[in-house]
């Protein structure tokens, strides 16, 4: 399962594979002994602020900052600095006009999407799941929405959706902290959520012979206290 990540904005930052220590954030001993906390962190690759910038949202508009300027802009939908015209002047050949947004600001209340610079490409039938950095301390002035695309037709720019709720606090990008966390999935795994039955056990009752001995195995370890008892069972699970 091949990604092609797509650098169209020549000064966004590389693309960076996620690591197990969230680039580290992680807590220590989560990083030496808590398997599921370092398997989630590293899943598929950070995607950053193409540029250094900063927005303040004040209940109704959104203003930019950029780090060579000390004068705020009201943003409602702007290119790259210096980029339209070369990107004009390739798409153009080839029939395609207008020029992709590096911020746009939705109809709804202190929602903006950010371009990362990036266009990505998938195999056949395999999507994007774009989100917030994984384990990583969330902003107070912002959310990241999380959102599916389906990369394998899809030639557009990958982005990042954010939702303020904070007003009046100003808020930096830094070209060297992630903004989203993406990675690949098989479009039947989305498919096979949404429509996977599941069942419903209520009490002790339920628990099967199977059940209680696995449940001895991982909550003993768990209240004796003895540490990386699940990352050493997880290893041997999965060879």
């Amino acid at each position: 399962m091949t990604v092609r990540f797509i650098k169209v904005y020549d000064p966004a930052p590389d693309i960076e594979s996620a690591s197990a220590d969230a680039k580290d954030h992680a807590p220590l001993r989560g990083r030496k002994f808590c398997a599921p906390l370092n398997v989630a962190s590293s899943i598929g690759w950070y995607v950053y602020p193409p540029l250094n910038f900063h927005l303040n949202w004040d209940g109704r508009n959104f203003f930019i900052m950029f780090d060579d300027s000390e004068d705020w802009m009201l943003v409602d939908q702007i290119t790259f600095p210096n980029y339209a015209e070369k990107f004009e002047a390739i798409a153009e050949a080839r029939g395609i006009h207008g020029v992709p947004p590096f911020l746009d600001v939705f109809p709804e209340l202190g929602v903006i999407q950010v371009w990362t610079g990036y266009m990505l490409v998938t195999d056949p039938q395999d999507s994007i799941w774009v989100r917030a950095p994984i384990n990583m301390p969330g902003s107070l002035e912002y959310d990241v929405f999380d959102g599916v695309i389906d990369t394998d037709w899809w030639r557009g720019p990958i982005i990042v959706n954010l939702r303020f709720h904070k007003t009046d606090a100003p808020v930096s990008f830094k070209r060297h902290r992630p903004i989203g966390q993406v990675f690949s999935l098989p479009r039947a795994f989305f498919e096979q959520s949404r429509n996977q039955p599941f069942e419903q056990h209520n009490g002790l009752e339920a628990l099967t012979d199977e059940d209680w001995n696995l449940w001895r195995v991982g909550v003993d370890r768990l209240l004796s206290s003895k540490v990386g008892s699940y990352i050493h069972e997880a290893k041997k699970h999965r060879g």
